[in-house]
């Protein structure tokens, strides 16, 4: 088998082509091969300048790929700049970022099929990538784009995102061309989903990011009420049982299911997350960030948006404002250690530790109101009312 002989690599996948190339042959063959034999040149000296491999030519196409997102965006950008307007004639780009199988010189896998497809759906002139490639790109705040939204794709069993880079010398998307008439979601009155603990793929002494991480998400879903979540206490009860996922979910009497994962180090942190739908056990929609932790509020609220938008049908993106507050990261990283330790508290010792971690999160950012919060609940479970009514208050 494949798998068995070839090496797998996490790579940024690029499909390019030249935009009705049949009908340009038909009208001048001369100049049509003129122009796709310099596309291949400038880009077999953009593949090796931006660290790529060139993979093939297919017809007037080509595969290629990056180790960098950044890299792959760069290469696609010079190269439409370097073709911009030759003999009227304009190349598409679709750029995926995901792991692959490579082969002999070749390379296979789901991804591949993917970003095949993004080529398909970019404006010709233009470039279309996937929300996974969009998120591993560095300083992207300062890359210009416009959003598509979800698109099916033929042959990939999930959801995309997809957007279109927005650049001076690239053909802008006709966003009513891509109307989702080709999802098709079967939606309940009240979406049922069950929602298992992120898995912390990071150090042992991290386990605390994943767990607010997951009781955060759980909250402000719940906070929604537009769909119905299984509760923490039912989950417990599967806690140290071998079934699957998908049965757990169906015990529970949930029609979808959602899992991540979570690793952080230092500043950044990557999280992926995937939604299930257990009708025919078939992946719904999956994403992945690659962030600064900086910006952990901003990705809570794109996942909680998305995952609204694909399960309820009365949602609007105004449910869930974009609004945020952006805590002091130590304050956030003290105000995670003390929830965690209050979720799992049995010792004084424990007790001892939220309050430390609290206050020295309230000191370092006074205008964060989460540790001031479970302050009240601390007190109150120690039964000094008095202290837990000013911290409500």
């Amino acid at each position: 088998m494949i798998s068995n002989k070839g090496k797998n690599l996490k790579v940024a996948i690029m499909f390019t082509d030249v935009a009705n190339f049949t009908h340009f042959m038909s009208v001048d063959e001369k100049k049509s091969l003129d122009f796709l034999e310099q596309k291949k040149t400038n880009l077999d000296d953009l593949v090796k300048s931006c660290n790529g491999t060139y993979v093939k030519d297919i017809g007037d196409g080509t595969l290629t790929y990056f180790d960098s997102a950044n890299d792959a965006l760069n290469c696609a950008i010079q190269l439409h700049h370097s073709l911009y307007e030759i003999n009227k004639m304009e190349i598409r780009v679709g750029i995926h970022y995901g792991e692959i199988i490579s082969v002999k010189n070749d390379i296979y896998g789901d991804n591949v099929n993917i970003a095949s497809r993004l080529e398909n759906l970019s404006p010709n002139g233009g470039i279309c990538v996937s929300g996974i490639f969009y998120n591993h790109l560095k300083n992207k705040n300062k890359i210009k784009t416009d959003y598509i939204g979800l698109q099916s794709f033929k042959g990939v069993g999930r959801l995309i995102d997809v957007y279109a880079i927005n650049d001076s010398k690239l053909k802008k998307p006709n966003l009513d061309d891509y109307i989702n008439e080709n999802i098709i979601i079967d939606y309940e009155e009240t979406p049922s989903v069950t929602f298992f603990p992120l898995n912390n793929k990071g150090k042992k002494s991290d386990e605390f990011f994943a767990h607010c991480l997951f009781k955060d998400l759980t909250s402000d879903l719940s906070a929604t009420g537009k769909i119905k979540l299984s509760s923490l206490n039912e989950l417990e009860s599967f806690k140290k049982r071998n079934y699957k996922l998908s049965t757990i979910t169906k015990k529970l009497g949930s029609r979808y299911y959602l899992i991540g994962d979570l690793w952080k180090e230092n500043k950044r942190f990557n999280l992926s997350m995937e939604l299930f739908d257990t009708t025919d056990n078939h992946i719904l929609w999956t994403d992945n960030w690659v962030e600064n932790w900086d910006n952990i509020d901003s990705i809570k609220n794109k996942l909680i948006n998305t995952i609204l938008k694909l399960l309820s049908k009365n949602y609007h993106d105004s449910d869930v404002t974009d609004a945020i507050y952006n805590n002091n990261e130590k304050a956030y990283q003290l105000y995670l250690k003390a929830k965690y330790l209050f979720d799992q508290r049995s010792t004084d010792e424990d007790y001892a530790k939220i309050e430390i971690f609290l206050n020295e999160s309230m000191q370092l950012d006074s205008q964060f109101i989460e540790p001031k919060l479970l302050l009240g609940d601390y007190y109150l479970t120690k039964n000094e009312y008095d202290s837990s009514l000013n911290f409500y208050e």
